[in-house]
């Protein structure tokens, strides 16, 4: 048996004692099981060909238990979602690729700093945890994907130290309400960056957005909510390969659009301002598919 798949089963220490007798397993998903311990999950040590361990939701670990699996020498992806841990242990897990540590409310800024040793590290998630910055995660060289989505403790000082991350391909902003348009001037120099989200961010406005006109490889872009950004500053990025934007419930009215020849997709939701006329040069674009116009409460027949 190599792939055991147990979300939301009862499991006990017992349970994880017994899993560990498959010693061919590569994959275990225990997600939402809150019956097992440390102690249970030391167990889990004995699975030396273990690449994929998903511990979502299991509230009965910590760190003193993470620290017990740094044997699993072929790791690579780790789910640690909901999970009560500052981090300190993170730095155990040289071979990771991927780490999920979504909805850790522990989670520390220092425990982020020990992930400098783990030097295969290309997919990080921190959505919706409140307490870190960000001002520790500049020595992660090779990260390419960063999602810190619901992050409202990070600041412009963080964006900064993420700059540092010159492999970053895809950055998740969304809802991080402290981002100003100062943090944005920083996340020019990330120029391999195709995938950024900044819905939510409300303090962004028209200027901060220049700043982005330097991603040359920008190819989704998300703007979602953010009411002070208008047809000017849209216009202003100058960003023609463009071929994804999502500008729901901001200030635009369509008109500035037609400067984006390569969109493929376009959201403009309950933006109130367009209009017939708005509508009628959208169509001119030459590779557009998908047209979201929900809540446009001007257009007519």
């Amino acid at each position: 048996l190599q792939h055991l798949g147990l979300t939301r089963c009862d499991l006990t220490d017992v349970s994880l004692t017994m899993i560990s007798k498959l010693r061919h397993l590569r994959y275990i998903d225990l997600c939402c099981s809150e019956g097992f311990t440390d102690v249970g999950l030391s167990n889990i040590a004995e699975l030396s060909q273990l690449r994929h361990l998903d511990l979502n939701w299991c509230k009965g670990i910590t760190d003193v238990g993470l620290r017990s699996l740094n044997r699993l020498a072929q790791l690579r992806h780790l789910d640690l979602t909901g999970c009560s841990i500052t981090g300190s242990c993170l730095g155990s897990f040289p071979t990771l690729t991927d780490l999920n540590l979504s909805s850790c409310q522990n989670l520390s800024d220092e425990g982020l700093g020990t992930l400098s040793s783990v030097s295969h590290l290309q997919h990080l998630v921190l959505s919706s945890c409140k307490n870190i910055t960000c001002c520790t995660l500049s020595d992660i060289l090779i990260l390419t994907h960063l999602d810190l989505g619901h992050c409202r403790s990070v600041t412009d000082a963080g964006l900064w130290r993420i700059s540092k991350l010159q492999q970053l391909q895809h950055l998740d902003l969304s809802s991080c309400v402290s981002i100003t348009d100062a943090g944005l001037e920083s996340l020019s120099f990330l120029s391999q960056l195709e995938h950024l989200n900044l819905g939510q961010c409300e303090s962004i406005t028209d200027a901060g957005l220049a700043s982005l006109s330097a991603l040359f490889q920008l190819r989704h872009l998300r703007l979602y909510g953010c009411k002070q950004i208008t047809d000017a500053g849209i216009m202003g990025m100058a960003l023609r390969q463009l071929q994804h934007l999502d500008v729901r419930r901001c200030n635009v009215t369509g008109s500035c659009l037609t400067s984006f020849p390569n969109v493929i997709e376009l959201n403009l939701s309950f933006c109130e301002g367009v209009s017939d006329a708005a509508l009628t040069s959208l169509l001119t674009l030459p590779h557009l598919q998908r047209l979201d116009l929900n809540g446009c409460n001007q257009i007519t027949d």
